[in-house]
């Protein structure tokens, strides 16, 4: 399993295959990813994703808290 800390989804489809678009915000690389839970993912959402790299499966995403600067 592979983890990516700084992550942004980048693009999404739906339907018969789930794939998921996720950029390293780090080094700018780009993974396609099945999504075979079907989690809730929307375009622009950052965090952590954990995927398993052999099957390009989206095992988790944990989102970033955002703080609001007043």
């Amino acid at each position: 399993m592979q983890t990516i800390e700084n992550a942004t989804i980048v693009g999404r489809t739906r339907g018969d295959n789930d794939l998921v678009i996720v950029m390293n915000e780090m080094t700018g690389v780009t993974f396609t990813l099945s999504n075979p839970n079907g989690l809730a993912l929307e375009t622009g959402m950052e965090g952590s994703v954990e995927f398993d790299g052999l099957s390009a499966q989206l095992i988790s995403f944990e989102a970033a808290q955002v703080e609001e600067l007043a």
